[in-house]
């Protein structure tokens, strides 16, 4: 049995449609891991500071003890 053209030919042109569509989705996801790892190594450089913020004004405390 065979289709008339016309359905051949918008299957053609949805199955065009979902390749574009995934290729899009694929490209999104991309950005979406890349924006995920530089939030998370923002997210260890903004741990590390906190730690160096805390070990100085620990110091500091201890340098102000020892003055009075």
């Amino acid at each position: 049995m065979s289709r008339p053209s016309n359905v051949t030919q918008i299957d053609r042109k949805t199955g065009m449609q979902i390749k574009a569509v995934l290729h899009m989705q694929l490209e999104i996801q991309r950005c979406l891991h890349e924006q995920l790892e530089i939030q998370r190594k923002l997210q260890l450089r903004i741990e590390e500071q906190g730690e160096l913020l805390k070990k100085t004004f620990e110091q500091q405390q201890e340098t102000t003890r020892s003055l009075l």
